[in-house]
Parts: structure tokens; C-alpha cells; sequence
């Protein structure tokens, strides 16, 4: 008995110590999830199935980082529906776009998804250099441990994908 009460005594220490590294593991977990999505993404040879992956990746990795309080945690639940559109609908299903444009909202303090300005988006490879570019912006806020940016930021380049671009 006094035994089992040392073990589950140093467990609960051990948990307790280890509970800021568990946010550094999501962090680090959520970079590589990040960083194998966007090598799907910008692969010419990727199929429709792995384009879809990744953007479920992309949204599990939004998912881990998303801040547990105030409107990002009001954002889960369309994250999640979003998700679940991707993986069994379609990456261009209508409710699945609609759920991300609610958590984009959600973290993006109210406000909409825009396409970039046409002056700076006029082809498919000029939205995959933004879509890189707000990956990258992801990974670096990361780094900042700043949840709600890597989040808001994910999302967003999911939409870019999925979103069609006006000729």
C-alpha cells in the first residue's frame, strides 16, 4: 500500500513538473504537423487525397494550438465540424466553408475572410507564395507562443486553399 501511494504520489509530481513542457511538445508538434502539410501543399505531384490531409492537418494543428478561453474557444466547435466536412464531404463543401469562415471570424476579432488584394494575388502560384507565407507566419508565431495568431493563421491559409480565386 505505502508503495503505491509513493508511485502515484511521484506520478502526480512528475505530471505537475511536466506541465510546461506539455505546452512546448504541442508547440513542437503543431510545427511539424505545419511543416508536413505545407510539403503535401507545394508538391506538384500531390494527389486530391493527400491535398485533403493536409488541410485536415493543417486544421488538427490549429486545433492544438487554439487558446482555451474567449472567442478562439468558441471557435473549436466549427473547427472541428469544419474538419469533419473536409474529411468526409469535400475539401469544397459549402457547410465546411462555412463553419471555417465562423472560427476564422471567431479568431480574427470578429471580422470576415478577405482574398487578398488582386494586386498581389492575380494566379494560383501567387496564392500558394501567400499561402506560404501565412504558414510560415504560423511556424514563426509559434515560436512566440503566440496561440491565437498560429490558429487565426491557419485557418486562413485552409480558406486560401479552398476558396476559389476570381479570374
Amino acid at each position: 500500500m505505502k508503495q503505491c501511494l509513493a508511485v502515484n504520489a511521484w506520478l502526480i509530481g512528475a505530471l505537475l513538473v511536466s506541465m510546461p513542457a506539455g505546452a512546448r511538445d504541442r508547440g513542437e508538434n503543431a510545427e511539424t504537423m505545419i511543416k508536413s502539410a505545407s510539403g503535401v501543399l507545394f508538391d506538384r505531384t500531390s494527389s486530391q487525397e493527400q491535398i485533403r490531409d493536409a488541410l485536415i492537418l493543417l486544421l488538427d494543428a490549429a486545433l492544438v494550438t487554439l487558446p482555451q478561453t474567449g472567442s478562439a474557444a468558441d471557435a473549436r466547435s466549427d473547427l472541428e465540424a469544419a474538419r469533419g466536412e473536409l474529411k468526409s464531404v469535400s475539401i469544397f463543401s459549402e457547410k465546411g466553408y462555412q463553419r471555417l469562415s465562423l472560427a476564422y471570424r471567431a479568431l480574427n476579432s470578429g471580422r470576415s475572410f478577405q482574398l487578398p488584394d488582386r494586386t498581389t494575388v492575380h494566379s494560383i502560384d501567387e496564392a500558394k507564395a501567400h499561402i506560404q507565407k501565412l504558414l510560415t507566419g504560423a511556424v514563426a508565431s509559434l515560436k512566440y507562443e503566440n496561440a491565437g495568431q498560429t490558429s487565426k493563421l491557419l485557418v486562413e491559409s485552409v480558406i486560401m486553399v479552398v476558396t476559389p480565386i476570381p479570374k
